[in-house]
């Protein structure tokens, strides 16, 4: 019965339109309950402006997905593939987001004690994102556009932040403990834990 129940779940989640995700999540509002699209093909679709609070998109594919607008906030995207997805605007506050691909743009996007642990954010535009007190301990942002980013209070523990764009960014009260600043630009602007020295770590200032 258990293989059965799995087939039928994943049949369920064939390839999606912009529709049948309005209708699941209604549907799920009506009852009470948390949408279920746990790995669902949503590649390229258009989710802009959707309320899709606290659905759960686990291992959902999203790739190229427009979820600009959309409220995303206390959603699980654990192991979610948001690879070129349109995230500008998105509410991604308090979401779960760990070891989710997210080579997208987040500009402007509020994350806001989402949990982006082990997240890879390689090269991902995050420019006056709001990342306060995100979890992002183990983070891949090496080569990250993080310029005018909120990140006071911040877990950024482990997390690579070689090579990012950190030009007046907000780290005050960030946790920096193991994180790898190297090559990181930052300029006079730019604000950093109370005793942490970013040249001695490798970071480069200018202008």
């Amino acid at each position: 019965m258990e293989i059965v129940s799995r087939i039928k779940h994943l049949l369920n989640f064939r390839k999606l339109n912009r529709n049948q995700v309005i209708k699941r999540v209604k549907s799920a509002q009506e009852k009470g309950r948390r949408s279920d699209l746990r790995g669902a093909n949503l590649s390229f679709v258009d989710l802009s402006e959707i309320d899709l609070q606290e659905a759960n998109l686990g291992g959902a594919d999203l790739t190229g997905a427009d979820l600009r607008m959309a409220n995303l906030s206390q959603a699980d995207l654990v192991g979610a593939n948001l690879s070129g997805a349109y995230l500008l605007w998105t509410n991604l506050s308090e979401a779960d987001l760990r070891e989710t691909i997210l080579r997208a743009t987040l500009g402007g996007a509020d994350l806001h004690q989402a949990n982006l642990s082990k997240a890879d954010l390689s090269g991902a535009d995050l420019m006056a994102a709001n990342l306060r007190d995100t979890n992002l301990s183990g983070a891949n942002l090496r080569g990250a556009d993080l310029s005018g980013t909120n990140l006071q209070g911040a877990k950024l523990s482990e997390a690579n932040l070689s090579g990012a764009n950190l030009r007046e960014a907000d780290l005050s009260d960030t946790d920096l403990r193991a994180a790898n600043v190297r090559q990181a630009k930052y300029d006079t602007a730019t604000k950093w834990p109370l005793n942490f020295d970013p040249d001695q770590a490798g970071a480069v200032q200018v202008s």
